[in-house]
C-alpha cells in the first residue's frame, strides 16, 4: 500500500495545475490524473485482497499444523496408557491361572468313587451322579459353550 503511495506521488510531481501547453486543455488533464489514480487505487485494492487470499491460506495451514501437532500428542500421550504386550500376556495369563484354580476347587469337592465309561467320541469320561452334579454346576458358573464341554472332561478326568 506504501508503494502505490508513493507511485501516486511520483506520477503527480511533475503536473502542474495550470493549463499545459499544447493540445490537452485543463479538463482533460484533470480527467486523466483522475483516471490514474483511479488506476493506482484499483492495483491496491487488487494487492490487498492478493494479501489478505495468502493470510488466509497461511492461517489454514498455521491450524492445520496445530491440528496435527495436537494429534500427535494426544496419540503419544495414549500410547504411554496402553499396557505393553508383555503385560497384557501376563494378565491373560493370571486370568487362566484363576480359572484354573477355580475348576480344580469345584473338581475336589467332587466324591471321588466313579467309574471311567467309553463314550462316543472314544473319551474316557467319569459318571456318577454323585460326582457329575457338583462339578457341572461348578463350571457351568466359570464356562460356556464348547470350553464348558472338554474342561468339564478333563476335570473329571484328573480326578
Amino acid at each position: 500500500m506504501i508503494d502505490a503511495i508513493d507511485s501516486v506521488a511520483d506520477s503527480t510531481q511533475g503536473m502542474v495545475v495550470e493549463p499545459i501547453e499544447g493540445s490537452r486543455r485543463p479538463s482533460t488533464a484533470a480527467a486523466d490524473i483522475v483516471d490514474e489514480g483511479a488506476d493506482i487505487a484499483d492495483r491496491v485494492t487488487d494487492a490487498d485482497d492478493e494479501t489478505a487470499e495468502r493470510n488466509d491460506s497461511l492461517r489454514s495451514v498455521d491450524e492445520g499444523l496445530q491440528d496435527r501437532s495436537a494429534t500427535m500428542e494426544e496419540v503419544a500421550t495414549s500410547s504411554d496408557q496402553v499396557p505393553s504386550v508383555a503385560d497384557r500376556a501376563e494378565e491373560g495369563a493370571e486370568v487362566r491361572r484363576e480359572a484354573r484354580e477355580e475348576v480344580e476347587t469345584v473338581v475336589e469337592t467332587a466324591e471321588k468313587p466313579v467309574e471311567p465309561v467309553e463314550t462316543l467320541e472314544g473319551l474316557t469320561e467319569v459318571i456318577d451322579e454323585r460326582a457329575d452334579r457338583p462339578v457341572r454346576r461348578g463350571i457351568q458358573r466359570v464356562f460356556s459353550g464348547r470350553t464348558r464341554v472338554r474342561v468339564w472332561t478333563a476335570a473329571v478326568l484328573r480326578t
